[in-house]
């Protein structure tokens, strides 16, 4: 049961890109007053934009008449009193906490009177119960994740390591105090994050990851039990994908064949360093010509393993042999989608009159209950329709129109690609081929795997620009897992 909620501050109860913007006007004001130099505030947010390594002596080596030093404007940095204000759900969360009986505490890293400033324009200290500043503790060795101020925090609090939820935002550093402490974590995902995301310390990943600080609320009440149970269903079910996952890339790596994650893998590899909590299947992406390669070989490694290929509606993939069962959860019922990228035409016209013609196969091959809330009234027509041509044609005369289709402009040179057999929300987003030209390897839990190296732009196409921000609570369940 957790009794005191604990957090970090930076990016966590505020912007710390805020702090950054509101200590650079106060650098570029000097640089103004002192040496007549102007626009040093936009200047120096596009060196920190590049990287975060000595913005000060990039920004003195760019720009003629500079007479300060580097050390003075990082004085000036540390020093200024800083205009940032509280996420606009920190306030009423910490109340609600408080109302409902939680102690509060803030542990955070950093130079003491800088961290105290914060605090102090925050107003903070009326907020919560307890406040640590680790490097008073006795110097930069305390900080995170040195376990002292978090057991300090429980001495003061009088609980249990497990009675505490600590929130914070840096999975290289916030998070790893579980490895000596069984406390509750979770990581707060927002849009300016700096510390960025994946790459765990250690390994150790949250128990939990939020959107905004009012989904605390929802952690606090949460039942212990239900949480421990899908957490052990959790882990089980990302273990074997892993398996799955390796098996895959074990061919590619043998026959050649260029692919990446792609999907909420790419997604989960980026945000998360690894699956996405709630995610229970891999996907990955190649060309026309590597996925027929890899299906012209593939029976070769599946003979005596245990998976076997499938083909779900127009995507192909790999699986787990039918029947195949690990504490109660039916494994081929999770799986490795391939999807595959074929060409579109460089005429949009020609390219609208593709898609319409594929969403119309799409909808045509659609069966089952249909989840008629997330279609438009245009969507809820089409797909009304094409549902029913579909029944006076065969699945399989379908999926051969729709194949047929997919890679009508494989044999141009065309400037663009599209993932043909995707769901229906992705597959008519259009990518350029310099973005899909070249891969890097990229950690993905214990592992690396491919991805693509303009993964950003590919994420933002796919997503929207906040894709590292969680979707809403009740869109994160399991859709594949089946038990008996």
């Amino acid at each position: 049961m957790i009794k005191a909620v604990v957090f970090d501050l930076d990016d966590t109860l505020y912007s710390e890109m805020d702090y950054v913007r509101s200590g650079f006007k106060a650098v570029a004001t000097e640089i103004e007053k002192l040496c007549g130099v102007v626009d040093a505030y936009n200047k120096l947010l596009e060196l920190f934009a590049e990287s975060r390594e000595k913005v000060f002596d990039r920004y003195i080596a760019n720009v003629r008449d500079i007479t300060m030093t580097a050390t003075q404007m990082v004085e000036i940095y540390r020093n200024h009193e800083p205009n940032i204000t509280l996420f606009k759900d920190a306030k009423q969360t910490l109340a609600s906490l408080r109302e409902k009986g939680y102690k509060l505490g803030i542990i955070t890293d950093g130079e003491p009177s800088r961290q105290r400033k914060k605090i102090s324009v925050l107003e903070l200290a009326d907020m919560v119960d307890e406040i640590i500043v680790t490097d008073e503790l006795g110097g930069e060795e305390f900080r995170k994740p040195n376990s002292q101020a978090f057991e300090l925090m429980c001495k003061n609090f009088a609980i249990n390591a497990n009675e505490m939820l600590y929130v914070g935002d840096n999975p290289k550093k916030d998070f790893a105090v579980k490895k000596v402490l069984p406390l509750k974590t979770a990581e707060l995902f927002t849009s300016e994050k700096i510390y960025g995301t994946g790459d765990y310390l250690d390994n150790i990943k949250p128990d939990f990851c939020i959107a905004n600080l009012s989904e605390v609320i929802n952690i606090v009440g949460y039942d212990e039990s239900l949480k421990n149970a899908n957490n052990e269903l959790r882990d089980t079910v990302h273990e074997k994908l892993f398996e799955l996952l390796k098996f895959v890339d074990m061919i590619c790596r043998k026959e050649n064949i260029q692919y990446s994650l792609c999907g909420g893998t790419l997604l989960g590899a980026i945000r998360h360093g690894g699956f996405i909590p709630w995610d229970d299947d891999v996907d990955v992406v190649m060309t026309r010509a590597d996925l027929s390669k890899f299906l012209s070989i593939v029976e070769k490694y599946i003979a005596g393993s245990p998976y076997e290929l499938y083909k779900r509606g127009r995507v192909d993939g790999v699986t787990f042999k039918k029947g195949t069962e690990i504490n109660g959860i039916r494994l081929d019922s999770l799986g490795c989608d391939l999807f595959v990228l074929d060409n579109v035409p460089d005429d949009d016209k020609l390219y609208h009159k593709q898609i319409f013609a594929l969403k119309k196969l799409q909808g045509m091959m659609k069966k089952g209950k249909i989840d008629w809330k997330k279609y438009s009234l245009k969507g809820k027509l089409l797909v009304a329709g094409t549902k029913f041509l579909g029944m006076f044609h065969s699945e399989k005369n379908i999926l051969e129109k729709y194949s047929k289709l997919s890679q009508k402009y494989n044999g141009s040179a065309t400037r663009r690609k599209f993932i043909s057999n995707d769901i229906y929300a992705f597959f008519d987003i259009a990518y350029n081929n310099e973005l899909l030209e070249k891969t890097v390897m990229h950690k993905f839990e214990s592992g690396e795997f491919p991805i693509f190296k303009s993964y950003r732009e590919i994420l933002t196409m796919t997503y929207g620009g906040g894709y590292l921000i969680p979707p809403p609570l009740e869109e994160r369940k399991f859709l594949h897992v089946e038990s008996r």
